[in-house]
């Protein structure tokens, strides 16, 4: 009993500093990519909003507005699990 316990505090302390770490580098690399997506998508907005009008409205109405988001929303899916397996990777 009296070996059990430290082992148990120092595999406890173990774990805690990784998840401690793993949720600090988790929360810096999501701020990163939100900060990236959303100056890709401002960029995608401004370039949109200079398009001729009548060319603008047709590919509004083809889907093409949705299209981009669902291709915005899978590159931050991709990298945000490219940026966990990585860290996965740097804590262990």
């Amino acid at each position: 009993m009296g070996l059990l316990i430290p082992l148990l505090i120092s595999l406890a302390g173990n774990l805690v500093a990784r998840a401690l770490l793993s949720l600090g580098m988790g929360f810096v690399s999501y701020q990163v990519l939100t900060t990236i997506a959303s100056r890709v998508a401002d960029q995608i907005t401004i370039l949109w909003g200079t398009g001729l009008a009548p060319v603008l409205s047709m590919l509004e109405l083809a889907g093409v507005g949705q299209a981009i988001g669902i291709i915005l929303g899978g590159m931050m899916a991709r990298a945000t699990l490219g940026a966990s397996i990585v860290l996965q990777k740097i804590s262990s």
